[in-house]
This record gives structure tokens, C-alpha cells and sequence, in this order.
């Protein structure tokens, strides 16, 4: 009896799986790819804020004002065959500052997300799956010059490799991928490393996410351009991020599900200390 109720979670587990690892800013690489001919769209509305930033020795600084920014994001991932699969990425993002710091913060900021195309290709499936990933990312249409700027606005290339798995019999998994990003232009290249485990119950996914972004080199922070009296541009600065969270998702039908993750930076330098909920909805199409 417990082999057959584990056999009939595979599905499930899955295709959770699926649905859960596509938010925004946690747009993990995992090794599962989209089966051929099927279809994953998603809808992802996402709320950060923040108030202190890490500089550039890793010191947390009082910003003395907040900081709130806004995210509307469409996902979309197509399976090809000979397993592999092509998402789309794209979005509309505001944030906006209670108190404008002239050179350093802008009163409203907006315009379109940085968009970002990624390819997959599993070399292994089955309990234990290893892909491999590559990408572009088209700038967004907002400014960038700005600490409050909503990402870094640059064309740039991706490659890495993506494994993981599943466990049948207690409907756990794990994924973690690695990433490499040439960049064109500022700032400079840099490398991601993500990590994720869940488990499911039923119709619930219950997960934990770990995430690093380290870019190579670059200029560091200070007081005093956080202040308002440095040359520093914002778009030049050394960024190290270390975020953890979790997430829940319910799945509301078979080929459908609604979940909600929450993200916060831990450490780091150069970086916003900042929280961020996402709130994604995802259907599955035969």
C-alpha cells in the first residue's frame, strides 16, 4: 500500500515542482523540464521593501527612508522535444522613495523588467535529473542610475547547469543549479548559485530557498555616497546577495495552482536589505 500512494505522488510532486519554481527573482533553474508539447504560463504580482542597505564591507547603513517597489510578471515555457524546453520571462516593475536623495535616489521609477529568455536541456531524468541552461536577459526600460533603481538594466549571456531529486516514497525533493553571466557593459559578470528542497502534502508544497549572486569586481559603497556626496554610479557598484526564504503552494486543480513566497537578504554588500512576498498564480496546459 505505502509503494502505491508513492507511485501515485509522482505526478504531483512534479509537476509542483514545475509550478513552484517559476517566481520571479527565484526563477531557479531546476532540472525538470517541460514535458513536449505542453505549455506553463504564470502570473506573478511581487511587493519588496527596505529601508537599510549593506555597503561596501558588509556593514548594514540606515538609508533613513523607505524604499517599496512593485512587480507584475508573465512567465511562459514551452516543452520541445528530445527534452528540452524554451521560458520567456517578462514584466512591468515600479518603485518608488518616500524622500529623494539628489544623485541618489529617484522619487518614482518604472518601466518594463529586464526580460530574460533560458533554454534547457536535460541530459538525465528520472528520480535524479542534470540540465543544462542557457540564456539571454534584454535590459528593461527603466533607470538605472539610481540606488533605488529596480535592477541593473544590462544585456547579458547565461550558461550553467541545473540537477536535483525527487525521493518517491516521502514526496520530497531538492534542486540546486549554478549559473554563470557574462554581462555587456556594467556591471560586471557575475555567477549564481541556488538551492531549494520541498516537500508535498496532498495538495500543499511546503519549500525552503537559499539563494547567492556575486558579481566579480566593481566599485564598493560608502556613507557617503549613500549620503548623497559620492561619485560612485549606482550601476558600477560590486553587488554580493544572500537571500533565504520559503514558499507554500496549493494546487486549486489538476493542471493549476496559487502560491505565495517570501524572500529576504540575509547578508551580503553593496545590496538592499530588503523583503519581497510573490504571489503566483500557474495553469498547466495539455
Amino acid at each position: 500500500m505505502r509503494k502505491k500512494i508513492a507511485k501515485n505522488h509522482f505526478v504531483p510532486i512534479v509537476s509542483v515542482v514545475l509550478f513552484a519554481l517559476i517566481a520571479p527573482a527565484i526563477a531557479f533553474a531546476n532540472p525538470w523540464v517541460q514535458e513536449q508539447g505542453r505549455v506553463q504560463t504564470a502570473l506573478t504580482v511581487a511587493y519588496s521593501f527596505y529601508d537599510n542597505y549593506y555597503d561596501g564591507a558588509g556593514r548594514e547603513i540606515s538609508l533613513n527612508d523607505d524604499y517599496d517597489q512593485y512587480e507584475f510578471f508573465y512567465y511562459y515555457n514551452w516543452g520541445l522535444e528530445n527534452n528540452q524546453d524554451l521560458s520567456l520571462l517578462v514584466g512591468f516593475v515600479r518603485s518608488q522613495a518616500d524622500t529623494v536623495i539628489d544623485g541618489v535616489s529617484k522619487k518614482s521609477i518604472q518601466g518594463l523588467t529586464d526580460s530574460r529568455l533560458r533554454y534547457r536541456k536535460q541530459l538525465h531524468g528520472g528520480h535524479t535529473a542534470i540540465a543544462l541552461v542557457a540564456g539571454i536577459s534584454i535590459p528593461g526600460t527603466y533607470d538605472e542610475q539610481y540606488l533605488n533603481s529596480p535592477g541593473d538594466a544590462t544585456f547579458d549571456f547565461e550558461a550553467g547547469v541545473a540537477f536535483g531529486e525527487y525521493y518517491q516514497a516521502r514526496t520530497m525533493y531538492w534542486s540546486a543549479d549554478v549559473l554563470y553571466r557574462v554581462r555587456v557593459g556594467r556591471p560586471e559578470d557575475e555567477y549564481e548559485i541556488d538551492f531549494e528542497a520541498g516537500r508535498v502534502f496532498d495538495k500543499l508544497l511546503i519549500r525552503g530557498i537559499v539563494r547567492y549572486t556575486d558579481q566579480i569586481s566593481g566599485n564598493d559603497l560608502s556613507m557617503t555616497a549613500l549620503g548623497g556626496g559620492g561619485t560612485v554610479p549606482f550601476d558600477e557598484i560590486s553587488e554580493e546577495r544572500f537571500r533565504v526564504g520559503g514558499g507554500i503552494d496549493f494546487r486549486t486543480g489538476d493542471d493549476n495552482s496559487i502560491g505565495i513566497t517570501y524572500l529576504m537578504t540575509q547578508d551580503g554588500a553593496n545590496t538592499r536589505i530588503d523583503d519581497s512576498v510573490y504571489l503566483t498564480y500557474t495553469i498547466q496546459n495539455k
